[in-house]
């Protein structure tokens, strides 16, 4: 009968000290869990704010696009009436002072460059 007294107190020991590694694994495991809610919660607002400027500069893109497109579109209606009327009158082209022409090509040129366009854009 000592024996079994001997046996269960070794056991209750035992099992106390499995109980107090259990408690402190799972007060563990709860600091780790607070840690994590707050990691995503940050990574929540940080996800939210990037999705904000994102959509600002999508639609600050679709606005400068549209305005460089309608810039391209009317150059190259005026590059056609141009054209045409050099077809009619070719001496009355050979006139004009092409140094200002020149200057204004350029800054055209860096216009659309600084656009950031494609080539084919440009063309």
């Amino acid at each position: 009968k000592k024996f079994e007294i001997k046996t269960a107190s070794a056991k209750k020991e035992q099992l106390e000290a499995t109980i107090g590694k259990s408690s402190g694994d799972a007060q563990a495991s709860s600091v780790k869990i607070e840690e994590l809610a707050a990691s995503i919660a940050s990574g929540e607002a940080d996800l939210k704010a990037a999705t904000t400027v994102r959509g600002k500069e999508a639609q600050d893109f679709a606005t400068s696009e549209s305005e460089l497109v309608e810039v391209i579109d009317t150059l190259g209606r005026a590059i056609t009436v141009i054209e045409r009327e050099m077809a009619k009158n070719p001496a009355a082209f050979a006139q004009v002072d092409t140094s200002s022409l020149h200057g204004l090509l350029d800054s055209l040129g860096a216009v659309v460059d600084a656009a950031a366009l494609s080539s084919a854009d440009k063309q």
